[in-house]
């Protein structure tokens, strides 16, 4: 599990947040939704986003994910059953399945194999939960502006 599962990870918290919203059937919530189901895709090797400077174009939609992280947050610090790999295995096939109704692109034999190439399964990522909760908090910073950082900046992470 490297650096590709920590992005999934992040991506599958912020995709189930948005299922839970309220408000969830925004347009440009589904559309973000769908973005991020697309990402989770387990083909898709390097290159993974967020697409905050897609879609967190305006105040408001600053504000909904910041409290989606927010919300992220405290789930891993308060429930343990949240960031596990049983939970995750969950999410995958949830973004998974989203993708396949829309387009019917995998039979439901090659959706398994998808959702079950992940591994999550046997991941021991609830050892290193707090990692998963600093990542959700740095990601609070930079959609806030209090992290001053861009694609383009140089890899200096603390100097914010």
């Amino acid at each position: 599990m490297g650096q590709r599962c920590f992005l999934e990870a992040m991506i599958l918290c912020l995709f189930e947040e948005i299922e839970l919203a309220e408000n969830h059937e925004l347009e440009w919530l589904k559309e973000y939704k769908m973005e991020l189901a697309t990402q989770a895709i387990p083909v898709i090797s390097g290159g993974m986003s967020l697409h905050l400077e897609e879609y967190l174009i305006e105040e408001e939609r600053k504000s909904v994910v910041i409290s989606f992280c927010q919300s992220i947050v405290t789930k891993i610090e308060k429930t343990d059953s949240y960031l596990t790999g049983k939970n995750l295995h969950q999410l995958r096939r949830k973004a998974m399945t989203l993708i396949n109704e829309n387009d019917n692109s995998w039979s439901q034999l090659e959706l398994d194999e998808l959702v079950n190439d992940s591994r999550w399964q046997e991941s021991r990522i609830a050892n290193i939960k707090n990692g998963y909760a600093q990542s959700f908090i740095l990601l609070i910073s930079l959609i806030s502006g209090e992290m001053k950082t861009t694609v383009s900046s140089p890899q200096s992470y603390w100097s914010w």
